[in-house]
């Protein structure tokens, strides 16, 4: 199980959780967060990349997905950047995380609001010794812009990666913004997927270096209907 806290500014995040084994992979939900913890002697990959050449077996980069595979009680909290380009704004509201959660996700446009970009504000984060979870939505970008940003995360070494669907933009304070969604969370998830363990994008261009991804992603089975089935969550999985 994973707790959220909170810090000054801080938002938390989803209802109720629950989490369990699913085949080699252990599932540990938090709210509304799920996390796909590979097995460390092997590489899970969806259907569609199951004819692409595997990498050699994946390092673990990732200080969370250390924790989680020792099987400590991990607790993570969620800062949204401040509308501001002072680094001192952020470290404000997430410094009293330090040492209290074990990784402090950075949202992407919480809420269809502008505000510091997930990749730097992570980056900071990672700078003043907390481990950032980066999140990335499919609402603002592109394929091409979003492939963009997952290599700069992996270049600065930003390995904690949650993909969410994204705030529609009439909830936030530009209605009039155009949503992209060129892709699906689950397409995104393939794509980071395809970048981490086969070295190339998902039209087959060739990738240089190596990204240490571990991925996310959300569901929110609040108050499910009669014969609801976790089809969305299971495909997510699969995803990667």
């Amino acid at each position: 199980p994973i707790r959220f806290v909170g810090s000054p500014g801080s938002r938390r995040v989803g209802r109720s959780g629950a989490g369990g084994p699913h085949a080699l992979a252990a599932l540990i939900f938090s709210h509304r967060i799920c996390y796909r913890i590979p097995p460390p002697a092997s590489i899970l990959v969806s259907k569609p990349l199951m004819n692409q050449p595997i990498r050699s077996k994946r390092s673990v980069a990732s200080d969370l997905e250390r924790t989680l595979r020792s099987g400590r009680f991990v607790t993570t909290a969620e800062v949204t950047p401040p509308v501001s380009t002072d680094r001192g704004e952020l470290l404000y509201k997430a410094m009293p995380l330090r040492g209290l959660a074990d990784a402090v996700n950075v949202t992407d446009g919480a809420g269809a609001r502008a505000h510091m970009g997930s990749v730097a504000a992570a980056l900071v984060l990672k700078e003043a010794g907390i481990e950032p979870i980066c999140q990335f939505t499919c609402r603002d970008r592109n394929r091409i812009a979003l492939q963009n940003d997952l290599l700069g995360a992996a270049t600065l070494g930003l390995h904690n990666v949650l993909i969410l669907r994204g705030d529609d933009p009439k909830q936030g304070d530009q209605p009039d913004a155009k949503p992209v969604f060129d892709l699906e969370s689950k397409t995104l998830l393939l794509t980071a997927l395809s970048i981490r363990d086969h070295g190339e994008l998902p039209h087959g261009r060739k990738v240089g270096g190596r990204a240490h991804f571990f991925l996310g992603a959300a569901e929110a089975p609040t108050d499910p209907k009669p014969g609801w089935k976790p089809d969305g969550l299971k495909g997510k999985i699969e995803a990667g």
